[in-house]
């Protein structure tokens, strides 16, 4: 039984072709072929490719299809050898580009299924036009996939009664007992991002399972492909976000800091160089792409914690050695990440009769709320500092509690990791229940450490001394801008 896949690529054509051909997963190159003649590497196959892209009709526009990124995977059950993939997976490329469009065929043998990935090049040989995608194309695509097989007896999927052009999640992930859609989703990542190696594999890795990730600000948004279903990263938990991805992705601990993509100086496929603000781009530090995840302009760089960066001069030499956080010297702190947990419910009241009542109930509310942050700070402030209740204080324990909480978070995140590539069930059993129970406490003590934080603002906001202090400031203020106007 084979199942098609396609998606296009627009950006990624060297670092698609070195993924799909590498050594662990074609047992070490044996089971990669182009249509273009004897494989001699991804950077030769992306060269020819990008050559025929160029006579075509309209070049290379921005944002334009390079190629198609087609996924042909078999059932484990059906008795099918790597070679044999092979064979109909170049059977299958040349039916389905007619012969006109060159390829890059290879059969990965690193799952329990074998699975062939084909990149066809966008424009053609012949006449350099580019390949048309329509709503159709892939239901054809699947009918020319199970042709193929029927003739070597393979199993194929059963027509559906109605006409449908991909799978649900409830579909793909029919075998996984979970509490409905987020808790899918949830496993799905997981399972994604222990496979993958950098966060665009990871992106891509998740499209092939009909799910789309977006960056949104600090955010993530994942979006199941058939349904519509939009679902954030704080919907799923703490650890389905930014940097909880990148903590499975990099297996360490690690610290972020972000820079406009004008400061960078160079970038290749495997680095990015970028300058250091405020030095006159006379200092910079080079950064694997592994560590980059990238929304429009703004470039965010996922560092292991507690390690030594080298800083290097205009020209490349050495000129320094810091540790990751000394990078925020230059590059701003991250804010602390409590504005998802401040409460910010819209009372919807309906009771009273004329608007002056349903202000007044509404007032009444928002009363309430304020009561309970205020109760729920005290008892906070209580519970961190004994009889003393000072809030300075309770948020100085606070915040340490919290940094230990959030360090071992993030290590049982990592051993999840782990665990799933090992295929250890058990120990993903243990780690999940840990998870669950570190996330809980860490949501606790934010929104304990987010209630005094509050409540200490508004009241010293609130105290005459604060008023008297506002009030000789504007005074003085406006004593300034008297004294400053220019005289006619």
């Amino acid at each position: 039984m084979a199942v098609v896949k396609v998606k296009q690529i627009k950006a990624t054509l060297s670092r698609s072709l070195d993924y799909i051909s590498r050594g662990d997963k074609t047992d070490d190159g044996r089971l990669v072929s182009t249509s273009y003649g004897p494989w001699e590497g991804a950077g030769q196959a992306e060269t020819a490719m990008l050559d025929d892209l160029e006579q075509a009709p309209n070049r290379m526009r921005k944002n334009g299809v390079l190629a198609h990124h087609v996924i042909q995977s078999f059932d484990p059950n059906d008795p099918i050898t790597p070679e044999q993939a092979h064979e109909l997976g170049r059977q299958f490329a040349d039916e389905i580009t007619g012969g006109h469009h060159k390829y890059v065929i290879a059969t990965h043998v690193d799952r329990d299924h074998i699975h062939n990935h084909i990149i066809i090049c966008a424009a053609s040989e012949d006449d350099h036009r580019k390949i048309r995608i329509h709503k159709t194309t892939l239901g054809q695509w699947r009918k020319t996939s199970d042709e193929l097989c029927r003739k070597e007896r393979l199993s194929v999927l059963p027509e559906p009664d109605e006409p449908r052009h991909a799978r649900s999640l409830e579909e793909i992930y029919a075998a996984v007992h979970g509490t409905g859609t987020k808790e899918k989703l949830r496993t799905a990542i997981d399972l994604t991002a222990a496979k993958a190696h950098d966060f665009a594999e990871f992106q891509d890795l998740m499209d092939l399972m009909d799910v789309t990730v977006t960056i949104r600000g600090r955010h993530l948004t994942y979006t199941d492909q058939t349904t519509g279903l939009r679902v954030r990263d704080t919907k799923l938990g703490e650890t389905y976000d930014e940097e909880g991805i990148m903590l499975r992705l990099t297996r360490s601990v690690v610290t972020p800091i972000s820079f406009n993509h004008r400061l960078i100086a160079d970038r290749t496929d495997e680095n990015v160089t970028v300058w250091l603000p405020g030095t006159r781009r006379q200092r910079k530090l080079v950064i694997p792409m592994d560590r980059i995840v990238s929304d429009g302009t703004t470039w965010r760089a996922w560092l292991t914690d507690h390690r030594q960066i080298t800083i290097l001069d205009r020209r490349g030499r050495y000129a320094d050695t810091v540790w990751t956080h000394g990078l925020y010297h230059w590059f701003g702190r991250p804010a602390d990440r409590l504005e998802t947990l401040a409460d910010t419910r819209i009372i919807d009241v309906t009771a009273g009769r004329t608007a002056a009542q349903r202000r007044y109930y509404g007032a009444q509310g928002r009363r309430l709320d304020r009561l309970r942050e205020e109760t729920r700070a005290l008892n906070a402030a209580l519970r961190w500092t004994g009889q003393a209740g000072r809030a300075d204080t309770a948020v100085t324990a606070l915040r340490e509690r919290l940094d230990e909480e959030r360090a071992g978070l993030a290590a049982s995140i990592i051993a999840l990791a782990d665990a799933i590539e090992r295929g250890d069930a058990d120990l993903q059993i243990e780690r999940r229940e840990d998870i669950a129970s570190r996330e809980t406490r860490v949501t606790n003590l934010e929104q304990d450490l987010n209630a005094i934080t509050r409540t200490h603002k508004r009241i010293n906001r609130d105290t005459p001394d604060h008023h008297a202090h506002d009030h000789e400031d504007r005074e003085q203020r406006e004593r300034q801008h008297r004294n400053t106007r220019p005289r006619r």
